[in-house]
């Protein structure tokens, strides 16, 4: 099994516990004290830290794929969209997963050099000089933005910079090569660099090509069953029932009507018997006719009727000073005036006042709002990122299907609807959601124990031959998809596998595919001699065949060595004629081992001098 099926499940549960601690924030802030936030930052820090580590330590690509993540979190808290504490506690416990892996895979500095560690080093530096620099100058959020990016790069180019110094001025030839192995595989895939041979061989797979139209068009039906719905629902619900809000209380509606007459009769000095007048009544209705439009809402009435005729609430201003001025000279009846004009000052600061308790009834509604919409925004850009490593390189899918099938089951929230269509969305996603898992699901499952598609007689065979007809300790040498099955299934030692990131495999690489190649039989094998090779395992379809990209190992080898283009290929030979120092040990359909002999080969003065 590969390491990234054991790093998957780690890396799925690490930004599922993330996107947990992003939607509590909200809960953090309204309800838990000091003491207890302290507390939940410790075990946030511990808890991710362990998941990290425990990704890394699985898969050294998932730095590069934390590096993403790092990403993220800085646009959502250079948008403000998440809390300066939270990014600096996340920082933290990377750091701590860095420290962890470098004592739990015995001084591994690969940690230390990766680019998500050159990254977050560069987030706790911005979080530290960010509130410093914008107290001093006043920008807008666009050149923010783009300043604080600027500034981001440049430090996370400077961190990595001298971490690669410090890593060449004391590696040796058999240490790692930190961050070239992973951005010289996606520069050679956009043509943007000469490959080499182990670039070369990685794309020549298929699981290394771009993320085929058949892929895409499955994501398309995970989501399909999802979007159907919601459009309809949105379309059908949302534009024109969502628009009428509930109709307030009858209460509500005659106390509404009663302040628009009140202010009606105020500013056009109206008393009660000329409200008979039939153009009195008609400019009363037309306020009654607003105050209905506006959803009986008293203070959108004032809004609106400010917009119709903005100089009346200057008159109705002038004539309440002229009104409070007569009651001032008239002292007799001035607190019976002052108490009826205080009801009802007072009866309508109680009408606004229930107004904006409505408004406020939940304090922590908008922050709760806000929160959850980081919550989506966080997976979105998260599976945005996967969803470009996927599309360059079709072997990472495996990373993208997980949250393709997660964000598809948890959008849209509900929260998107009114209460009274979510059972309308439910209805329309009936329908298409069984209609999508029935057919194909029994199709996976007629596909899946197809007994032709889990079988490989002639590699069983292959190593049943290694198990029962050489030593324990015999070493093997082939081609990268062989030699880990070797090593797992017959426990025999192995001198090459696809861990390509060391300096030293890239070299054991080149050597043992160099039997392909169409160089020297000599000259080969004294390269195999010198890494104590007994055995050789060679693929036939490496050495006749082309790949589904089109490659041929021959082909690869004119591109590298193309002075050598003229020469016969040394595979060829060894599958079809005896060739000196290489004996025919086991040979079927797919696969041939050749023998080495203990003697060393020596090229000297261009005379084969055998020791």
């Amino acid at each position: 099994m590969a390491r990234e099926n054991f790093a998957t499940l780690f890396i799925v549960w690490q930004m599922f516990y993330l996107t947990m601690c992003i939607a509590r924030l909200s809960v953090k802030t309204a309800k838990w004290n000091a003491t207890k936030i302290l507390t939940q930052n410790y075990i946030m820090i511990i808890k991710l830290s362990l998941l990290t580590a425990a990704a890394h330590m699985c898969w050294q690509f998932s730095a590069a794929i934390f590096a993403t993540q790092t990403i993220v979190i800085f646009v959502l808290v250079e948008l403000e969209w998440l809390p300066q504490d939270f990014v600096l506690n996340y920082s933290l416990a990377h750091v701590l997963a860095n420290i962890s892996c470098y004592y739990g895979m015995f001084g591994n500095r690969y940690f230390f050099l990766s680019i998500n560690h050159s990254l977050i080093v560069a987030l706790i530096f911005f979080l530290l000089f960010r509130n410093m620099e914008r107290g001093e100058v006043q920008m807008s959020k666009p050149k923010r933005f783009i300043h604080d990016l600027c500034f981001f790069i440049s430090i996370t180019y400077f961190v990595s910079d001298i971490t690669d110094r410090m890593s060449v001025s004391s590696r040796k030839d058999s240490s790692e090569d930190i961050n070239g192995h992973f951005i010289n595989l996606f520069l050679t895939k956009f043509g943007l660099k000469l490959p080499n041979l182990v670039e070369l061989l990685y794309l020549c797979n298929s699981s290394y090509a771009f993320l085929d139209t058949e892929t895409l068009v499955q994501y398309i039906t995970v989501f399909s069953p999802k979007l159907v719905p919601v459009t309809l629902t949105f379309f059908a619900v949302k534009f024109y029932l969502g628009r009428r809000k509930k109709r307030p209380e009858a209460e509500a509606i005659e106390r509404a009507k009663n302040y628009v007459t009140e202010d009606f009769m105020e500013e056009n000095l109206v008393t009660l018997q000329n409200l008979s007048n039939p153009k009195t009544t008609a400019e009363l209705k037309n306020c009654l006719d607003l105050l209905e439009k506006c959803d009986y809402d008293y203070e959108r009435y004032k809004i609106e009727k400010a917009k119709i005729n903005p100089k009346s609430e200057e008159k109705k201003s002038f004539l309440y000073d002229v009104e409070k001025l007569r009651n001032e000279g008239k002292r007799n009846t001035a607190g019976e005036g002052k108490k009826a004009q205080s009801a009802k000052s007072g009866s309508k600061a109680k009408f606004q006042d229930a107004h904006a308790q409505e408004k406020v009834e939940n304090p922590t509604e908008k922050s709760t709002s806000k929160q959850l919409e980081t919550f989506y925004l966080y997976n979105l850009l998260q599976a945005l990122f996967f969803f470009y490593f996927a599309l360059a390189v079709a072997k990472l899918k495996f990373i993208l299907t997980p949250f393709i099938c997660l964000n598809a089951a948890i959008l849209p929230p509900r929260r998107w609807f009114l209460d009274s269509t979510i059972r309308i969305y439910w209805v329309l996603t009936l329908m298409p959601l069984l209609s999508s898992i029935v057919y194909p699901g029994l199709r996976n499952m007629q596909e899946q124990y197809s007994p032709a598609s889990v079988d490989n007689y002639e590699l069983e065979e292959l190593l049943e031959w290694i198990n029962h007809n050489t030593e324990t300790n015999a070493v093997f040498a082939g081609p990268m998809d062989i030699t880990p099955m070797v090593l797992v299934a017959t426990k025999r030692p192995i001198v090459n596998h696809p861990h390509t990131e060391f300096l030293d495999m890239k070299e054991r690489t080149r050597i043992v595919y160099a039997i392909y190649g169409k160089q020297q039989s000599a000259e080969i094998y004294n390269e195999l001699a010198k890494l104590k090779v007994q055995y050789v395992i060679l693929s036939r379809r490496d050495c006749f065949l082309y790949t589904s990209n089109g490659c041929k190992m021959s082909d690869i080898w004119d591109f590298l060595i193309p002075e050598a283009k003229n020469n016969p290929r040394f595979c060829a030979d060894l599958f079809q004629a005896s060739v000196p120092n290489f004996l025919k040990a086991f040979i079927n359909k797919k696969f041939l081992i050749l023998q080495i002999f203990s003697t060393v080969q020596l090229e000297l003065n261009r005379k084969k001098i055998i020791i």
